[in-house]
């Protein structure tokens, strides 16, 4: 299964956009976006960090800071500097802070239901 949907993403100043295809990828923390991508619309360094890929290496990679746009949602979120050409990924921790999820079967995104849990007392209804 690969759900394809349009982002756009921008740098911190949001002075330059760019449109991509990017792959909803649930088995990803992080979005990722090509190295050109990255460098055109002025994404600025947060980190380098160890991930663990598909097939068991274990690599470091850059983590940039974008915004986010991708239907009524504007966000900002962290991004993995990828290969250039390489492919565009929707993570799951830029799904959560739009509030969607994936239906496996219609092979769709959808809004869920956020949790909430608190160590506090709420007063129930």
């Amino acid at each position: 299964m690969a759900i394809e949907r349009t982002i756009q993403v921008s740098g911190p100043s949001e002075a330059v956009w760019r449109e991509l295809t990017a792959y909803v990828d649930t088995g990803s923390d992080h979005c990722q976006i090509p190295a050109d991508v990255a460098e055109a619309i002025g994404a600025r360094f947060r980190r380098t960090e160890s991930v663990l890929l598909a097939n068991g290496r274990e690599i470091e990679i850059q983590l940039v800071g974008i915004v986010l746009r991708f239907d009524e949602y504007v966000i900002d979120t962290n991004a993995i500097v990828g290969p250039v050409g390489g492919p565009s990924l929707l993570g799951r921790i830029a799904l959560s802070q739009m509030g969607l999820g994936v239906d496996p079967v219609e092979e769709r995104l959808i809004h869920r239901v956020v949790t909430l849990l608190a160590t506090t007392a709420w007063p129930t209804v």
